[in-house]
């Protein structure tokens, strides 16, 4: 799963529209978009902390060092497969 990918299903799970991450992070809304959809594949460190402090996760589970969770729901990985299409 790619760092846009856990960022969108990390950001839907918390019910934010891309708009409000950006505010509360400090990016561009495109640039949460472009995350999204794969386009922008890399972000700074501090831009890392504040996504997720934004998404009230730990960085690990930002980058994917640590899972999402144990239990992936289905609906999340049709997410990922939509913006993928």
């Amino acid at each position: 799963m790619t760092l846009g990918e856990r960022i969108l299903i990390l950001r839907r799970r918390m019910k934010m529209s891309q708009g409000k991450l950006a505010q509360a992070c400090g990016l561009d809304v495109n640039t949460i978009a472009r995350l999204e959809q794969g386009r922008v594949r890399d972000l700074s460190g501090d831009a890392i902390v504040r996504v997720a402090r934004a998404l009230q996760v730990s960085t690990d589970v930002v980058l994917g060092v640590v899972p999402l969770d144990d239990t992936e729901s289905e609906h999340d990985v049709a997410a990922v497969e939509l913006v993928g299409a």
